[in-house]
């Protein structure tokens, strides 16, 4: 698994970045933010760091070296989270600058400045030249291409980093990287898998009877999945059952407290369990 994800981290490009640290003087004409030289490099940067720390935490794992492997792969969370971070407010903000349709706004009630603003700015729109429109929406393609590859290695990350800590028996970290990675790709079975496991052993039993199912909806063939789905069943209704009699414990024990000024107890009631919905009613006995 750890080498299959290696060849999942994304090439650099040029097409993408919001934060430029450019100190050359741009030449006429150009724009300041959008030095090519100086994007590619930043893209280059953090993602050869991710892939770097990624491979280096792929390569202690298989040495069985759980807890280093953990930290390289917190290493590339990090750096692509720094990446990322300004890639998805640069493509929220283009949503944000694209009006849907039932919001096109007639012009009415705006001022000349306003119009004249407005038709300025459509008089450059179409001043532009065929090459320079259709490159402008490739580039928001690109961007939009290039943020779900980095998603899919973040995924992994994470779900690489839950399975460190399943072979640490640190249950509630594989919890919490696991559902992180799900959150991104809510159909990767490796990332399902470690968290049913952790859910098993933390006591969440129904929780990981649902990962299971999902797992096998997913891929029939996994291994462990068919075993725990008949093992799990007969041990979630015997927990319900210790939690339903313990519960009835702390009942009795508020119901005598509130029931002995009257010179009554629970025992002066009856619970019967209704065997088809599993509800139960109180009857009070008879006996003088």
């Amino acid at each position: 698994e750890q080498q299959q994800a290696d060849g999942e981290v994304a090439q650099p490009t040029t097409a993408t970045t919001t934060t430029t640290t450019a100190t050359t003087t741009p030449t006429i004409g150009e724009d300041s933010e959008k030095t090519p030289q100086t994007a590619e490099k930043e893209v280059g940067d953090w993602i050869s760091a991710t892939a770097e720390a990624k491979a280096h935490g792929n390569a202690l794992y298989l040495e069985r070296q759980y807890e280093a492997a953990a930290t390289a792969y917190s290493t590339a969370i990090h750096h692509l989270s720094s990446g990322l971070t300004p890639l998805l407010a640069q493509q929220q903000q283009q949503q944000q600058c694209t009006t849907p349709p039932d919001e096109v706004e007639t012009g009415e009630g705006k001022s000349d400045s306003e119009k004249v603003g407005e038709t300025k700015s459509e008089s450059e729109s179409e001043g532009k030249s065929d090459s320079e429109k259709v490159s402008e929406t490739k580039s928001e393609g690109e961007n939009s291409e290039e943020i779900k590859k980095h998603r899919e290695t973040m995924s992994i990350l994470y779900a690489n980093r839950a399975a460190c800590y399943l072979s640490l028996a640190k249950h509630e970290n594989v919890v919490e990287d696991a559902t992180k990675s799900l959150e991104i790709n809510s159909k990767y079975t490796k990332a399902l898998a470690r968290r049913a496991q952790s859910y098993e052993a933390l006591g969440k039993l129904s929780e990981a009877l649902e990962d299971y199912k999902a797992v096998a909806a997913l891929e029939p063939q996994y291994t462990q999945v068919q075993d725990a789905l008949r093992r799990l069943p007969p041990k979630i209704k015997e927990q319900q059952e210790k939690q339903t009699a313990e519960l009835l414990g702390q009942l009795k024990t508020l119901g005598n407290a509130f029931l002995s000024p009257f010179g009554l107890s629970t025992d002066s009631f009856n619970f019967v369990q209704d065997p088809a919905s599993g509800g139960y009613t109180i009857n009070m006995n008879n006996k003088k």
